[in-house]
């Protein structure tokens, strides 16, 4: 377990290795800086099935009412809050590779900067509430209907006939993407997903020792708190044989 960060940090660097000794790719302004793609799609795809996962977990704690799925929610909410801006960023990097500006107001673009505002409401949401069970349900709810608006922002908006959008979002889908770039970006999809749930699972551990520690503190103060009766102490003579 300990050598797991060490095997990613290994495949981190082969994957970075790939990407820059792929060829330039081609119809791009800048295409030496088309190598963009190996992040952003899988930061993309990554953010897609943490929100996916959060309502998920929201919806599992509507039905069980356990502050462990709360915990599960609020690893989902975290990788989420961070992998939608890396996407959004990036994505930023692709605009100015392919279109010339970092911001073209493209419909795929500006859906997306909802979606970061969204997670940064959930996770302002989690922090507006003391008590651990008000929290867990205001996020649960919260969690279940943003699936709701991700997915039309995400996979509808730039779609709809009134809507134009340059966004390349069927290149993969169309088997449009080069073989050299489609397998490195699928092998980034595993470093980076691989890295992700590292880091989800840290943060559930650490979660689960925190309730642990919090039932461990209330058993010890309960036990603290007990204090010797109080009233008349009828005294007993004790008598001393000689």
């Amino acid at each position: 377990m300990k050598r797991i960060p060490v095997y990613l940090l290994v495949l981190g660097v082969i994957g970075t290795v790939y990407t820059f000794l792929s060829p330039d790719a081609e119809r791009f302004m800048t295409p030496e800086l088309a190598r963009i793609v190996y992040w952003h799609l899988p930061c993309a795809f990554i953010t897609t099935g943490f929100v996916i996962a959060m309502a998920w977990q929201g919806f599992q704690y509507m039905r069980t009412k356990s502050l462990k799925v709360d915990v599960k929610q609020a690893a989902c909410l975290e990788q989420a809050a961070i992998f939608a801006p890396l996407t959004l960023f990036t994505g930023m990097i692709f605009s100015r590779v392919q279109w010339g500006s970092f911001w073209h107001w493209d419909p795929k673009q500006t859906g997306f900067l909802f979606v970061v505002l969204l997670m940064g409401a959930a996770v302002a949401l989690r922090s507006a509430f003391q008590d651990e069970h008000k929290r867990a349900a205001s996020s649960a709810a919260y969690s279940i209907a943003l699936l709701i608006p991700f997915i039309f922002l995400t996979f509808v908006y730039d779609r709809l006939p009134n809507v134009p959008s340059v966004h390349p979002s069927s290149t993969i889908a169309k088997g449009e993407m080069d073989a050299w770039y489609g397998f490195g970006v699928l092998g980034m999809f595993v470093i980076i997903t691989l890295f992700a749930y590292w880091l989800y699972s840290q943060r559930v551990a650490a979660g689960n020792l925190g309730l642990e520690a919090a039932d461990y503190n209330g058993q010890d103060n309960d036990d603290r708190s007990y204090t010797a009766p109080t009233g008349v102490v009828k005294s007993v003579d004790v008598q001393q044989d000689d």
